[in-house]
């Protein structure tokens, strides 16, 4: 039987958050590439759904200390959020919160402000 779109992401969530609890962050990262992937091709790279999972690489990259694969990945979800839900929403604070943690991790401060 083949797998909906729904049960697909859901299983590469699994994996994700299993990889990941075990510390195996490079293997949770082929994972959430993939789920990063099939999100864009099934919803498109403008969708919230999309800037979700690639806050969720953002965050893995940084766990594994690759803070220069992060920043693009947190700009690209921000902006995406921006464009599809606004500044107002709560979606919106958090793809900002998440970039501003970056940015405090690899201590640039001022752009974490």
């Amino acid at each position: 039987m083949t797998e909906s779109l729904e049960q697909q992401l859901d299983r590469l969530h699994r994996e994700v958050v299993q990889l990941y609890g075990e510390g195996r962050y490079g293997e949770a990262l082929v994972f959430a590439n993939q789920s990063c992937d099939l999100v864009r091709r099934a919803f498109g790279a403008d969708h919230p759904r999309f800037a979700i999972r690639l806050i969720n690489l953002a965050v893995l990259y940084c766990s594994v200390g690759n803070y220069a694969a992060a920043r693009p990945l947190a700009l690209e979800a921000l902006e995406i959020q921006r464009r599809a839900v606004g500044e107002g929403h709560p979606d919106f604070a958090t793809a900002l919160d998440n970039l501003a943690t970056l940015y405090r991790l690899v201590g640039d401060y001022a752009a974490a402000q």
